[in-house]
């Protein structure tokens, strides 16, 4: 089990898209801080796709729709309510390794009432060898929700009809090939007449649809690949001055999964890329994307470099070039080079130096195996023009390896993280040759600080290139102009 601890959790976030955006609660004037019998929508506050639904009913059963769908028991605890599946409710199962399958099962979902219209969910979780059937590993997630009554939603009020929009979660992925895997796509939406629209997908398919308006539910009927397909949206927030956020509840006759989907709803504007939206850096959250001028892009400053060109049409495309032995590279050394994985960014909106995007994600599941859409999911960028860095953070520091020059001394190094069983986040620097542990960091105010033997040393960036960071070093005793001037290497794959 103790071999297994921590990569289990690990490979169940990895699941979930990285947050771009962060739910604004208080945007939402019907959020309960009382849980009583009714329909509801669970939003996390942290993370913009994830969500559920869940009916309590008076004779303390119900539903729980999530990827799954599963009755429920439940029952009033101290400042919320528990709730327990009937059966475990299976949340994603994933290889390990060849013919080695984990099941991870959710086992209870408790809501504690925190403040106002927060609540805490705490969700207990059980890894299981599909081979064995036995528990590997018992872990906890939690993170802060607010809790949405499915009537007291605001009614639809965007203006539809004779519009193009690009709405998440349209599509599901699968692949024969790949029994473990499934996730979302988004789609382009003509909204053609009152009652008919047409949706073209990511790959440029198209199937027609027909939707109403109904409460405040929008309500659209489809057929993908044969199977009836129906969605109900609910509007959760506004985007901007181009959108909403939305919570959709997904049914087709092939019992799919993804029963419950959340995105964003981004009315499309006659625009497209060019390079005074490309060239500079992209925020996304925590992640930073430089595009430079001579068509390389380094994701988060320190990450292997890639190759980017900007289509005819104003489609923005990246590509991962991998060679059997160095790994990703910008440029192929030899003939050996394929393509792992190529990104696709499409522009829907903009307002001033925020970007709407859809963004697509075609890659190997396998080195070298035929390359499969992954996910295509809109996301908002903040555009900066300017590149780089002016401090120290955990957002590119972390995993990063980096080499220390001192003008004596070259130290190539690498900045771990670790979350350890009592949830203490171990920040540990590591020799990059045997990964032996050096020392450990933490960052504060912007400044690095390293501490090995019980002696401190700190970093604060004085200029940034994107091979190199100048930073001055000194001690506790010390401030940043009386300390000695070093080079930091990024090791981003560029070379000037």
């Amino acid at each position: 089990m103790n071999e297994n601890r921590g990569f289990i959790t690990y490979a169940l976030v990895a699941m979930v898209f990285q947050a771009i955006l962060t739910f604004n609660v208080e945007a939402s004037t019907h959020a309960t801080d009382i849980i009583f019998s009714t329909k509801y929508i669970i939003v996390d506050i942290d993370n913009r796709h994830i969500s559920a639904q869940l009916d309590l009913k008076k004779n303390s059963k119900g539903f729980l729709k999530q990827k799954t769908k599963s009755s429920i028991k439940w029952k009033r605890a101290a400042n919320g309510v528990i709730i327990k599946p009937n059966q475990p409710m299976i949340v994603s199962r994933f290889e390990t390794a060849p013919n080695s399958v984990i099941r991870v099962e959710l086992t209870q979902l408790q809501l504690i009432h925190l403040n106002d219209k927060l609540y805490q969910s705490v969700r207990h979780y059980n890894a299981i060898d599909e081979n064995s059937n036995e528990i590997i590993e018992a872990f906890t997630e939690r993170s802060n929700v607010a809790m949405l009554e499915k009537q007291k939603l605001k009614r639809w009020d965007l203006d539809l009809t004779g519009k193009k929009w690009t709405i998440d979660g349209i599509e599901l992925l699968t692949y024969s090939e790949q029994p473990y895997f499934s996730d979302v796509a988004s789609a382009s939406a003509h909204f053609i007449s009152k009652k008919y629209g047409e949706f073209i997908f990511f790959n440029g398919d198209k199937v027609p649809f027909k939707w109403h308006l109904k409460d405040n539910k929008l309500i659209i009927k489809t057929h993908i690949n044969g199977k009836k397909q129906k969605y109900t949206f609910w509007k959760i927030d506004k985007v901007g001055n181009v959108g909403i956020e939305f919570v959709a509840d997904v049914k087709n006759s092939n019992n799919t999964q993804l029963h419950t989907r959340r995105g964003m709803f981004i009315e499309q504007q006659e625009t497209v890329f060019n390079l005074d939206a490309i060239v500079g850096s992209w925020h996304l959250g925590a992640h930073q994307y430089d595009h430079y001028a001579d068509n390389i892009t380094i994701p988060n400053i320190v990450h292997p470099g890639s190759r980017w060109e900007l289509t005819d049409d104003g489609t923005f495309l990246r590509f991962k070039l991998t060679h059997p032995e160095q790994g990703s590279v910008i440029d192929c050394p030899d003939d050996t080079c394929y393509l792992a994985c190529k990104f696709t960014h499409r522009l829907i909106a903009r307002e001033g130096n925020t970007l709407y995007m859809e963004n697509g994600v075609v890659s190997e599941f396998e080195p070298m195996s035929p390359l499969r859409l992954n996910n295509a999911s809109v996301g908002v960028v903040e555009f900066n023009p300017q590149h780089g860095i002016e401090q120290f953070s955990h957002s590119w520091l972390d995993f990063s390896t980096l080499t220390f020059n001192d003008g004596k001394d070259y130290k190539k190094l690498r900045f771990m993280v670790q979350q350890q069983p009592d949830r203490v986040t171990n920040y540990t620097v590591r020799s990059f040759s045997d990964n032996s542990i050096l020392a450990h960091y933490s960052i504060v105010n912007d400044v690095l600080s390293i501490i090995a033997d019980k002696i401190t040393s700190h970093y604060k960036v004085l200029s940034f290139s994107r091979t190199q960071l100048t930073a001055c070093k000194y001690g506790d005793d010390q401030i940043c102009s009386e300390g000695e001037i070093i080079k930091i290497d990024l090791h981003n794959g560029v070379f000037n």
